[in-house]
């Protein structure tokens, strides 16, 4: 496709976006957007883009097809608060296109690799020699950050799916890659990327509490029971002092007292048991 053509797509890309059912959508459920206050507590991060052009067997009308949904897709993500790049935006620009796409994987927080026939060739090292250049780099990249740390790699790599391809073309050694699948028309879609980008998860682990202090039970009567239970209770006391040490109220101050009273009583209590019990 010829860079008049791209440009022409990405420019319809870009006025029709807002008018996207999956954008407007998303604009009134999400946290994201300009005048949000949940903005401050979000990261933004960088997404690069790696994808093929066309496949071999592609119409040309086909490739143009692909073309706009994936420049679609990157201007969706740019207008949800996502930092994505793509080539595409680059195309009236003065772009070393050799080192363009390796150096974006290398810089973004995250690649979304869009999956098609043609980029899992480019992967896997099939694809003819003089076509594809540009995403045969950016796999080999991927390929190069693997190598240097597989868990790191994990973190920073999701495939996209879009509709009409099939899961037959992912390349095997590519299985254990998060995938989402993705159809601008459809809210929840696109709202499972950016949950995913931007670490909001949909069910988030609440923060760790702090594990209660349990009463043992009131008819048991076994060796040490006494003890125990008084044990349980000035740990508790003693809890509860930490607590108050960094309060300067005057009722801060005459809790920890009658604390500091009742820590001592049962000390003394217990030393009396254990005594006894000698």
């Amino acid at each position: 496709m010829d860079a008049e053509s791209s440009r022409e797509h990405m420019v319809a890309a870009a006025i029709g976006i807002r008018s996207n059912p999956a954008y407007r959508s998303l604009q009134r459920t999400l946290p994201i957007g300009v005048d949000s206050p949940a903005d401050e507590a979000i990261a933004v991060r960088t997404v690069f883009i790696s994808w093929a052009h066309s496949n071999t067997d592609w119409s040309s009308d086909e490739t143009k097809e692909w073309q706009a949904q994936v420049a679609d897709l990157a201007a969706t993500l740019v207008e949800l608060g996502i930092d994505a790049d793509i080539d595409l935006f680059h195309l009236d620009e003065a772009i070393d296109w050799t080192r363009f796409g390796p150096s974006g994987i290398q810089r973004a927080d995250v690649t979304a690799v869009v999956m098609s026939a043609a980029w899992a060739e480019r992967w896997s090292g099939r694809n003819e020699p003089t076509v594809g250049a540009g995403a045969a780099a950016e796999a080999d990249t991927l390929r190069g950050l693997f190598a240097r740390n597989q868990a790191e790699w994990q973190r920073r790599v999701v495939i996209i799916m879009l509709p009409g391809v099939p899961d037959t073309v992912v390349p095997p050694d590519l299985e254990r890659v998060s995938r989402l699948y993705v159809d601008l028309s459809d809210p929840d879609s696109i709202e499972a990327v950016v949950r995913l980008v931007t670490g909001q998860p949909r069910f988030p682990k609440p923060k760790l509490g702090r594990v209660p202090v349990l009463e043992p039970d009131a008819d048991y009567r076994g060796s040490g029971g006494a003890v125990s239970e008084l044990r349980l209770r000035l740990l508790e006391t003693r809890r509860r002092l930490r607590t108050l040490k960094s309060r300067h109220t005057d009722a801060a101050r005459d809790e920890m007292r009658e604390l500091t009273l009742r820590e001592s009583a049962l000390q003394g209590f217990i030393d009396a048991v254990l005594k006894s019990e000698d």
